[in-house]
């Protein structure tokens, strides 16, 4: 009787133990959001004045089991200002129950961490993809990486056009996708990063993209140096680009590059340098830098609130982007000094710098773009929520006056921004 006992109980004991070791949890929910609205005047070169106010909302849903994760991502813009019953050419809605908004799906995708093997990443659907300089947009795609603890490999497939899902009928063929294939390895060596990075573009005969309007094929090797060791703080992007423009039959050659050197000069404040350099068109080739990557004809680069984009005032505004002379083939030299200052709840941003074209293609005589003065100073009104007001002022070059106005062009703002 007492063997008896003790084989139940042990049987017990190891159906309690198996039931342990079986039971699955149930998936994790996490919820983030992101909101901004600014309150705004600005003025262009050619002395267009407008105010308006804007509002930038961005949930986050994300779901997880174990180590799967399916992240949705949505993005709600409105403008109130102008024809309150117009949606405009920049896809804003002034505000208003009876307009559509604009509502729009940034990223949603799934994500496997340590899938088959330890350190195995997958993710596929529709993510931000990163080159350095070039690009930073949303695209569907797919990515495979492997952390080995020193260095992270990662290859990205991007997915910039498919216009036809059927490629090829009977009598029909067609042509017209557009994909990026890419890879990076992030290298962390104490308190630096470097992490070279390749790209290999290819637009097919009868592509759509405006932003491209060439087919062909283009190649760009990257490389970034990152560094932050006590008060120092070191940022370093360069790349250079090549490939075949077939339908102007031209050859693509272009480079840019960009720094940042913060210093902490005391825990309250910090100085910065900054630079900023992408080559323009010259008259032996009309090869341009930004055109000639990705979907988006601009640098993803720079700090200046106007000539840069870089400014709270155009997370919501989309500007004219007359003075982000990148978006063209007039080329962009930018450097500056900024200074960045946080007590308590106050903090400063103070920044000047100066910007030029960089082509040495006929009737780009005068280079000079200008000197922008940027300033915005936040306080602290609740966690992670801030009131700010920030505006900038470019004292404008030859090179303005003489392509959109002789007026120098300006903004200032009030707005309100947290994060939940």
């Amino acid at each position: 009787m007492k063997k008896f006992f003790l084989v139940l109980a042990s049987l017990v004991f190891a159906s309690s133990a198996f039931a342990q070791e079986t039971k699955t949890e149930g998936p994790s929910f996490k919820y983030n959001v992101f909101a901004e609205s600014m309150m705004y005047t600005d003025q262009s070169a050619a002395e267009s004045k407008q105010n308006g106010t804007t509002l930038r909302v961005r949930p986050k849903f994300t779901a997880s089991m174990g180590n799967v994760s399916v992240v949705t991502y949505f993005e709600i813009d409105a403008v109130a200002g102008g024809d309150s019953n117009t949606v405009s050419t920049d896809g804003y809605i002034a505000h208003g129950a009876d307009n559509k908004g604009m509502f729009e799906l940034k990223n949603a995708y799934i994500d496997i961490k340590d899938a088959i093997i330890p350190g195995l990443g997958i993710k596929s659907g529709v993510y931000e993809y990163r080159f350095p300089i070039a690009i930073i947009d949303d695209y569907f795609g797919g990515q495979i990486s492997y952390n080995a603890g020193i260095a992270k490999v990662t290859f990205d497939y991007i997915k910039l056009q498919e216009d036809a899902l059927v490629e090829d009928t009977a009598t029909t063929s067609d042509a017209d996708d557009a994909q990026i294939y890419a890879g990076k390895v992030d290298l962390k060596l104490g308190a630096m990063t470097i992490t070279p990075a390749f790209l290999y573009q290819k637009y097919e005969k009868q592509s759509t993209i405006t932003a491209t309007s060439y087919y062909g094929t283009a190649k760009a090797a990257a490389l970034t140096f990152a560094m932050k060791q006590g008060p120092l703080d070191i940022l370093v992007d360069g790349v250079y680009v090549t490939g075949r423009n077939h339908t102007d039959k031209a050859d693509i050659k272009a480079y840019a590059a960009d720094f940042k050197l913060g210093f902490k000069v005391m825990p309250m404040l910090t100085v910065e340098a900054f630079g900023l350099y992408a080559t323009g068109s010259d008259d032996t080739d009309d090869t341009e830098f930004s055109s000639q990557l990705g979907e988006e004809n601009e640098l993803e680069a720079g700090q200046l609130f106007m000539i840069n984009d870089a400014g709270y005032y155009t997370h919501t505004v989309k500007n004219s982007g007359e003075f982000d002379k990148a978006s063209k083939s007039d080329g962009l030299m930018v450097f500056g000094l900024a200074f960045k200052a946080k007590v308590d709840k106050l903090s400063l941003v103070a920044q000047i710098g100066y910007a030029q074209c960089t082509s040495d293609k006929e009737g780009v005589s005068d280079k000079g773009i200008g000197t922008e003065y940027d300033l915005r100073i936040g306080y602290g009104v609740a966690p992670k929520t801030e009131l700010f007001v920030e505006g900038a002022y470019l004292s404008a070059g030859k090179y303005v006056e003489s392509t959109v106005g002789d007026k120098n062009p300006f903004y200032y703002g009030v707005g309100l921004k947290t994060s939940i």
